[in-house]
């Protein structure tokens, strides 16, 4: 399947501002699923269910809004590229997983962990370990064999095309079947 160029700006924007958001943070997801029933994607519920998480972000919203008079411009802008990045790598992978598919989507988020380690590595000081490439490395082929991505057909090509190149250089040998009575004297 090719992709358009649509498809392709969505997956370089999903890693660009992901990375983004990666870089500007220090905490990382732990990777744990929220199991709640809420989210479980059932449709039918009390809207009313929602009020109470509402007044607690209103007023979470009201104190940080307080706070935020109280703190340096610098840090509200610095704040509010990160959500804007967020918002930003929401809409990319959301756009990918639509367009394309999940297993799409997980493979850009490990390329996208490879992006911020190459750039910590040139611009922040990182120091390189082999170990940190072999652990990617592993990441990729955890990833793959899980989603059923396996390379089965591409080892068989190279395959295929290393013999061929390994018996193209050998002089075909003829064999001439007889039976043995029809021996020449």
């Amino acid at each position: 399947m090719a992709w358009t160029s649509h498809q392709i700006l969505l997956a370089v924007v999903m890693v660009i501002t992901g990375s983004i958001n990666t870089l500007s943070t220090n905490r990382r997801a732990d990777g744990s699923e929220d199991v709640n029933e809420l989210t479980k994607g059932n449709r039918n519920f009390n809207p009313l269910i929602l009020f109470i998480p509402a007044m607690c972000d209103m007023t979470a919203t009201s104190i940080m809004y307080i706070g935020l008079n109280l703190t340096y411009a610098s840090s509200f802008q610095m704040f509010r590229g990160t959500i804007i990045s967020i918002a930003f790598f929401n809409f990319a992978g959301i756009s990918v997983t639509k367009e394309l598919s999940a297993t799409t989507r997980m493979v850009l988020d490990s390329i996208r962990t490879i992006v911020i380690w190459i750039f910590s590595l040139a611009f922040l000081g990182q120091k390189f370990h082999w170990l940190q490439l072999l652990g990617f490395l592993f990441l990729l082929i955890g990833m793959c064999l899980y989603n059923g991505i396996t390379f089965s057909a591409t080892f068989l090509k190279i395959r295929s095309f290393i013999n061929r190149r390994r018996y193209s250089t050998m002089e075909e040998e003829i064999i001439d079947n007889r039976n043995a009575e029809d021996t020449e004297q």
